[in-house]
């Protein structure tokens, strides 16, 4: 289990599924099924949640009781504490370039030298052959979900328009059971992230041979989960694409589109080849706060779940080994610079030369100091280590 994207509160509801499934009455944590947990916590803690590492340090103020998500977290932030053993693995298996290494070891700990970020610096997109193969193919990771989509839409045009393929729009299918949304609600609905209507877009542009991105899981144990990456091979219309507001619009959502997925394991589909599995259309619920409304409205949205993926957010790239990265650095206005802002797109890569920094960078984001948590629990770790 990847520990640093579970929270104390999903630790809770893990233990609790076991204990029922297991149909123990013991008070004995995850009903006696030992547990193995693996991951680098320099990485994001898990989103509008808590982490295991919450409480570890003595002066942390802990919260107040006051929810079943409240108690979730207590009770995962206990089962958290009662882990006997620990193995810390020390040989470094992703990153090949030792100088780099010890620049992401320096990083982890927010204590990056003025040299380091004049090493860092010579990746600067002026200074590196964007032409090559590996920089063409790569992903541009980014902080915000905001820069994410221009980079996607100007992507999209770029290489649509390389190959001589028109980019069609499939429009998400918006309702409300309370009353009807007008066209401003729809049009403001569509330009909602994904990330906030059930991984769902609101418009999704479409072209053979685009990069896409799942952003639900189908079939995890054949490695169709949120976040596998493919390339469009069919789009099945049911009508013409007409021109609105300088974009073709599809009049009808696709029947299904034909995604060949890079590493899944799924059995062939009859008269597709290996690798092609056709993504349906899927409905769900999201909740949104209208503009002058006292409280959020239930929207149903029924689109498909793919969204480009030319660009992606650091939370995405997390847990990912890539060939090579094209990176921003530099915060959005009002975001919060935490310890993995910087060390999550960093060490998706090799080597330093697997590297490219969209542009000049401020070296604070190189020195953020881990939560005192984390560093009592690292502590802790240490004194548990049977390596």
């Amino acid at each position: 289990m990847k520990c640093p994207l579970i929270s104390c509160p999903l630790l809770a509801k893990l233990h609790r599924n076991l204990v029922r499934g297991k149909h123990d009455c013991t008070t004995s944590p995850f009903a006696n099924i030992d547990v193995l947990f693996v991951g680098d916590f320099n990485q994001f803690p898990p989103v509008k949640s808590t982490p295991l590492y919450y409480g570890s340090h003595p002066e942390t103020p802990m919260k107040p009781v006051t929810s079943q998500n409240d108690v979730d977290r207590e009770l995962g932030r206990c089962l958290w504490s009662q882990l006997t053993h620990a193995i810390l693995l020390t040989e470094q298996n992703r990153v090949v370039d030792n100088k780099y290494a010890d620049i992401l070891k320096r990083l982890a700990e927010g204590k990056c030298t003025p040299h380091d970020h004049a090493v860092l610096n010579t990746r600067l997109i002026d200074n590196v052959d964007i032409n090559t193969t590996k920089f063409l193919d790569a992903p541009v990771v980014v902080p915000g979900n905001r820069l994410r989509n221009e980079v996607n839409k100007f992507y999209v045009n770029k290489y649509a328009a390389s190959i001589g393929q028109m980019v069609v729009t499939s429009i998400a299918i918006d309702s409300c059971t309370k009353f009807q949304l007008t066209a401003s609600k729809l049009k403001l609905l569509q330009n909602l992230s994904y990330t906030s209507t059930s991984n769902l877009p609101g418009e999704l542009p479409l072209f053979i041979g685009m990069k896409v991105m799942l952003t639900t899981n189908l079939l995890v144990e054949e490695k169709l989960a949120n976040g596998s990456v493919g390339e469009v091979t069919r789009i099945a219309c049911t009508s013409r694409p007409i021109l609105k507001e300088n974009k073709y619009v599809l009049q009808e959502q696709p029947r299904y589109v034909v995604v060949n997925f890079h590493n899944t394991s799924c059995p062939t589909f009859e008269s597709l080849n290996p690798g092609e599995v056709p993504i349906f259309p899927l409905a769900s619920t999201f909740r949104h706060k209208f503009p002058g409304s006292l409280r959020p409205t239930s929207i149903r949205r029924q689109q498909l779940p793919l969204v480009a993926c030319y660009s992606y957010t650091a939370h995405k790239a997390q847990c990912k080994t890539l060939d090579a990265v094209i990176t921003d650095l530099v915060p959005p206005p009002g975001f919060k610079v935490d310890s993995g802002f910087s060390y999550v797109p960093l060490s998706r890569v090799r080597r330093l030369d697997d590297l490219c920094i969209l542009r000049p960078f401020p070296i604070k984001v190189l020195q953020t100091q881990q939560p005192l948590d984390l560093v009592a629990q690292d502590k802790r770790f240490e004194e548990m280590d049977l390596s």
